[in-house]
């Protein structure tokens, strides 16, 4: 009895902690923080930028250089040590007139579209994690309230025998009964609660904020008893990830261009604009200009591999785009056939928890009346729990199956809005 009462105890003091400090925190502040915090999520934003700035460097081969330059030197004559001293100053500007910079700068600009789709994509599945992980907090968290709301029900009836146990109505051995009975809802209630601070622990390391502690973190609660509309039609162009490797095979493309190009001539042109302190007045400025044609002959082959390395770099993106395709057809297809069966099974599970619910407030009522035994009164409240616990989980593993049906379809920040909509 004492060890009973402590862990009630213990329980109770904890939620009273819990509803005093905790920092309330919905699935939308749930899924910007982690945009803003996760530490995967920021390495791709860094790589995103490389590839900006690969474009920006590409682009500045286009433009000319300049360079400014100053000597001094000065000549002995080793007989007397006499010596000469000449002072130059000199601004050149020279541009490169090539061929294979074009595509070459339209491969960086692909490689860029084509990362920040990549970076899309994974805000999207950071997205559905994080959703998914805070739906399985709020189950953890029905699940506890529901064995709670038993473990108070099992009291009662304990007080109630112990009542009856005085006056002569029930033995001590259906004392000791219930007692076990209690003992094994708090151990059932201590575990929910365990499982439900893993989840949030999880739900935390994906957020990544120190200022969130799972002690004092109070989750908004959704109905997540919402009956979602089935996925729309399936389109590859709204998927990232496919138009990501379309801008990979764009970018191969422009890369094989470049490759064959760098067989034409380039021109390079230059000015120098000098000005020698040393000459009379009249010669002391100078402007000299230059051009310069270079054909390429022999270049141990590097021209040639270059060529066949992007040939088959395009076919590999090609190829890849191809088994997208058929991969992104199959997971839609499997995906809303999942969400179809975990909807269907949801239902089945709906009605057996109400069932046993009714059966167990049946059996409730005719155990007060002396119609009914303890034991028959206990296993139908153990019947309906694991009922309504089966009907819980069925309705996460549907409301997970949508969001993996419409991540599949190219629509989930549809199915997100919908979930951030239905906050209580």
């Amino acid at each position: 009895m004492k060890n009973i009462f402590t862990k009630s105890l213990c329980l109770g003091l904890g939620a009273f902690i819990l509803a005093v400090f905790a920092r309330d925190l919905s699935l939308h502040q749930a899924i910007d923080l982690a945009m803003q915090n996760n530490n995967a999520l920021t390495l791709q934003k860094h790589q995103q930028q490389l590839y900006i700035l690969n474009e920006k460097q590409q682009f500045g081969q286009f433009l000319p250089t300049m360079s400014a330059g100053a000597s001094l030197g000065r000549t002995y004559q080793l007989h007397d040590w006499s010596h000469n001293e000449r002072k130059s100053a000199s601004l050149s500007v020279n541009e490169k007139l090539d061929l294979s910079l074009w595509p070459s700068l339209s491969a960086a600009e692909a490689n860029t579209r084509e990362a920040k789709l990549r970076f899309k994509r994974f805000q999207e599945s950071l997205s559905l994690t994080v959703a998914q992980t805070f739906l399985q907090c709020l189950g953890a968290q029905e699940k506890l309230n529901l064995a709670q709301v038993k473990l108070a029900h099992q009291r009662a009836v304990l007080a109630q025998i112990e009542f009856q146990q005085q006056s002569g109505a029930k033995t001590l051995s259906e004392v000791y009964q219930q007692e076990s009975t209690v003992a094994q809802s708090v151990a059932d209630s201590v575990q929910i609660a365990n499982d439900l601070s893993d989840l949030l622990q999880n739900l935390v390391d994906l957020i990544n904020s120190d200022s969130l502690e799972i002690e004092a973190l109070k989750l908004l609660p959704i109905d997540i008893s919402l009956n979602p509309e089935p996925p729309g039609e399936f389109n590859l162009q709204q998927s990232a990830e496919y138009l990501a490797q379309q801008e990979k095979i764009q970018g191969a493309q422009h890369s094989l261009q470049a490759a064959r190009w760098n067989y034409f001539p380039t021109v390079s042109l230059g000015a120098t604009l000098a000005h020698d302190f040393n000459m009379v007045r009249e010669r002391r400025n100078t402007l000299a200009w230059t051009a310069s044609l270079s054909v390429p002959i022999l270049d141990g082959r590097t021209r040639h591999i270059r060529v066949a390395r992007s040939k088959v770099n395009l076919q590999s993106a090609q190829i890849e785009l191809n088994q997208q395709e058929q991969d992104l057809s199959s997971q839609q297809k499997s995906a809303v056939r999942r969400w179809q069966n975990a909807q269907n099974k949801l239902e089945a599970l709906s009605r057996a928890s109400a069932v046993a619910e009714r059966s167990s407030q049946e059996l409730e009522v005719r155990y007060q009346l002396g119609a009914a035994t303890q034991l028959e009164m206990q296993q139908a409240q153990t019947l309906w729990q694991n009922a309504e616990i089966a009907r819980i989980d069925a309705n996460l593993s549907a409301l997970n199956a949508y969001l993996n049906a419409m991540d599949a379809m190219g629509q989930l920040e549809t199915a997100l809005e919908q979930l951030t909509g239905a906050s209580l």
